[in-house]
């Protein structure tokens, strides 16, 4: 166990496919993610990014943070959820156009 971001937290190395090594953090008390560190290559060498995650609420049944923190280069952005929403769209807005039902409708040669 480690302290990320003042949270006792257990510390996962991962390695992504392209071969990144990041490191991720869940909070001991809650089994959530509590952010992660990762490193990446760029024009101007290794950039570090901190990402912590917090304020988890529940949405439509599925707990998500509503409140994200990203550090990078000396740059603190904060995004803030307020509200989200699951399955508004209407199923029609998955049919395809006429020309495509059309084309499914002819028999194969």
């Amino acid at each position: 166990m480690v302290d990320f971001e003042g949270r006792r937290c257990y510390k996962l190395r991962i390695v992504r496919n392209a071969g990144q090594p990041d490191e991720e953090f869940y909070d001991v008390e809650t089994g959530l993610l509590a952010g992660s560190v990762i490193l990446r290559e760029s024009p101007m060498g290794a950039v570090k990014a901190t990402n912590v995650l917090s304020d988890y609420k529940p949405f439509g049944g599925v707990r998500l943070a509503t409140r994200g923190v990203q550090r990078q280069s000396g740059v603190e952005q904060v995004i803030t959820i307020l509200t989200v929403e699951h399955d508004t769209v209407p199923a029609t807005a998955f049919d395809p156009p006429a020309e495509i039902r059309t084309m499914l409708q002819k028999p194969a040669k």
